[in-house]
């Protein structure tokens, strides 16, 4: 190689280090920034049972009927899961 072509290619590596130097700083401030602030979803709302929390111990189904449709939630040894899904997992901190 050429002193030229070294030279070039030193250039365009500190260049590209540089940039993903940057790119780092970028992401860390921004995750600082925008960064989840609280454990709940923007999407979800206030609880609409008030103290289910303790009536949902003592519970083994759970089922609710909407205007246009229904669905079971089920215990099982694994956890919370929905009947109708075939036994799709339902998260606890969502019930």
């Amino acid at each position: 190689m050429t002193q030229l072509q070294t030279q070039t290619r030193q250039t365009r590596i500190y260049w590209l280090a540089g940039l993903c130097v940057s790119l780092w700083v970028i992401l860390g401030l921004t995750s600082l920034t925008f960064g989840a602030s609280s454990a709940r979803h923007a999407n979800l709302g206030d609880p609409i049972l008030a103290g289910f929390d303790e009536a949902r111990i003592d519970a083994q189904k759970i089922r609710f009927t909407l205007a246009d449709e229904s669905y079971t939630l089920a215990r099982t040894a694994q956890g919370w899961a929905m009947e109708e899904t075939g036994g799709y997992p339902v998260r606890l901190d969502r019930l």
